[in-house]
């Protein structure tokens, strides 16, 4: 089993956390995210887990461990990074295991989940959907409320 991480993010600086039980919901049998079924627990190294989220953002974001923050500096650049990955992956990989083909090469499925809104999201569809966001609403900035692991 790994441990992986999910990270609550908003527009505005978190007051009050979400529990982990009302992520619960997005754990059940056989979800979408290859993890263990039941509630995900509190990030026993809070800062570990953020540095690993920092290590995983793409050019054009920068995070502020101290401030617990992500800007969004130049989201193009990921964005037209995606777009040259996905022009080079190999099409006939689907055919022996879709699903695991578009984690792991189209979205790049690893260990993190952005809740956001309350939806959940892997790492890279967030950062896709956060494109249109920048731009259309302004958000430059990100915020980290709770910080949870879970296990698959």
């Amino acid at each position: 089993m790994n441990n992986t991480y999910i990270f609550e993010l908003s527009q505005t600086p978190i007051q009050t956390s979400i529990e982990s039980w009302e992520l619960t919901h997005f754990f059940f049998f056989k979800n979408p995210f290859w993890s263990e079924e039941g509630e995900p627990n509190d990030a026993s190294d809070r800062q570990f887990a953020l540095e690993c989220l920092m290590n995983e953002l793409p050019q054009g974001y920068s995070m502020d461990l101290v401030n617990e923050s992500i800007d969004i500096i130049n989201p193009n650049a990921y964005l037209q990074q995606t777009i040259h990955r996905l022009q080079t992956i190999n099409p006939s990989q689907p055919m022996r295991y879709p699903l695991g083909w578009w984690k792991n090469e189209v979205c790049l499925f690893g260990d993190i989940l952005i809740y956001f809104d309350e939806e959940l999201f892997t790492l890279h569809e967030f950062l896709l959907y956060t494109i249109s966001l920048s731009k259309d609403y302004g958000i430059q900035k990100l915020y980290v409320g709770g910080v949870f692991e879970y296990y698959n």
